[in-house]
C-alpha cells in the first residue's frame, strides 16, 4: 500500500491557526492579574473618616476591658498621657547611599546593651576583611551616639 499522506486544506489550516491565536489572546486577557487599586486618600481638610470620627463630648471610651467609670476618668487625662508610644530600639544609619540597622550589622538584637555591642564590634572587626572595617565602625559609632543621646 502507498503512504498515507494527508494534505490539509489551506483554508482549514488558516482557520485553525487564527482560532488558536484568538483563543490564546482571550485566555491571556482573562487570566492576567489585575493591579490592586490603592487606598483612596481624602486630602481635603475638615473631612474625617467615619471609623476614626469620635462622637460628641462626654462620651465614654473603651480601653481594653475598662468599665465606663474608668473610661470617663481616663477621658479627663490628656491624650498625650493616654497614648503610650513605644520607643524604637533600632538604630538606622546611612552608609554608601543605603540605610542600615546598626544592630543587625553587628549581628545583635535591637536594643542590646553597650557591653554586648562592644563585644560584637570587636568580634566583627577580627572577622571582616579590611575593606569592611569602615562599615562596621560606622555601625558601632551610630549605636554609641544613639545611646549617648
Amino acid at each position: 500500500m502507498g503512504s498515507n499522506n494527508r494534505v490539509v486544506d489551506p483554508n482549514v489550516k488558516d482557520f485553525l491557526i487564527l482560532n488558536g491565536v484568538v483563543l490564546t489572546l482571550v485566555l491571556f486577557y482573562l487570566l492576567r492579574r489585575r493591579p490592586r487599586s490603592g487606598m483612596r486618600l481624602s486630602l481635603k481638610s475638615g473631612q474625617v473618616d467615619g471609623a476614626a470620627q469620635a462622637s460628641g463630648a462626654g462620651s465614654t471610651i473603651s480601653i481594653g476591658s475598662k468599665s465606663p467609670v474608668e473610661s470617663e476618668v481616663l477621658e479627663d487625662e490628656p491624650a498625650q498621657r493616654r497614648t503610650q508610644v513605644g520607643k524604637s530600639l533600632n538604630v538606622i544609619f546611612n552608609y554608601n547611599g543605603h540605610s542600615w540597622d546598626a544592630y543587625e550589622v553587628l549581628g545583635l538584637p535591637a536594643g542590646s546593651s553597650i557591653e554586648k555591642v562592644k563585644a560584637a564590634f570587636e568580634e566583627s572587626l577580627a572577622q571582616v576583611d579590611p575593606e569592611s572595617r569602615v562599615f562596621i565602625e560606622t555601625a558601632y559609632r551610630a549605636i554609641v551616639a544613639h545611646l549617648k543621646s
